[in-house]
């Protein structure tokens, strides 16, 4: 059986499974090293808007981009 709905590229892929989390959902980790996703400031999949946060290591800085906008923010 071969499936029918097989995402064109990584980031339709991506889009697809951020639109299948449930609508209770604050927050989703992506492991992206590479950075082939290409991901901005900020991601909008099904009416819904993610913030990006990169971690390259430095917690400090991680922690205070991430409280900025609050763990309320998607």
């Amino acid at each position: 059986m071969i499936a029918q709905n097989l995402p064109a590229t990584l980031g339709d892929y991506f889009e697809q499974r951020l639109a299948g989390l449930p609508s209770q959902a604050r927050l989703a980790f992506v492991l992206d090293p590479p950075g082939r996703l290409d991901l901005g400031e900020a991601v909008e999949v099904a009416g819904r808007r993610w913030s990006v946060f990169r971690y390259d290591g430095n917690d400090l800085a991680f922690r205070k981009a991430y409280g900025q906008d609050g763990p309320t923010a998607p």
